[in-house]
């Protein structure tokens, strides 16, 4: 199992802190009216996550998440085409600005289907703590690049499990 890091978009600005996107939109609208599928817009050279590969969540120079994928939707190209296969895989969803930005014409855009059960929020983990507690290396580069995803070298899993269940 290999550990990802994605960044958000600011389109989940719409939540007033980082514990209203976690309480609202990690614990609620995620697991229960989006049914785990996370919607991603991303650039072409991002490295794709496997099923079983731990998902994290950055959003505000903060790890703010954590999920496992269960699989990944196919990339669409259209607007009209993603809201076609929100329509046929996510029968409740109405309102698709609740969580998705559909990004740049040449992006990559799909969606993440995550095990309900493994959406866990935690105490935020600052980008100081990734890498001076956690040395997970985390650059400059990666947290000014929206929609960026990025594998993880992981020294201590242990330590990461650890810090993930403080609350």
């Amino acid at each position: 199992m290999s550990t990802y890091i994605i960044k958000m978009s600011k389109e989940y600005s719409d939540f007033v802190s980082i514990a209203d996107l976690q309480k609202n939109y990690f614990e609620r609208d995620l697991p229960n009216l989006l049914q785990g599928f996370y919607m991603f817009s991303i650039g072409n050279n991002q490295p794709t996550p496997n099923k079983g590969d731990l998902l994290l969540f950055f959003y505000d120079n903060h790890i703010v998440a954590s999920a496992k994928l269960l699989d990944l939707m196919k990339d669409y190209k259209t607007q009209e085409e993603y809201e076609e296969l929100v329509q046929k895989e996510i029968t409740p969803i109405k309102d698709t600005s609740l969580h998705f930005s559909f990004g740049n014409a040449s992006d990559r855009r799909g969606a993440y289907i995550l095990d309900k059960e493994t959406i866990k929020t935690f105490a935020p983990i600052s980008l100081a703590e990734c890498n001076n507690v956690l040395s997970l290396g985390i650059s400059g580069d990666y947290v000014n690049a929206p929609g960026s995803v990025k594998l993880l070298s992981i020294q201590n899993k242990d330590k990461l499990k650890e810090r993930m269940t403080v609350k």
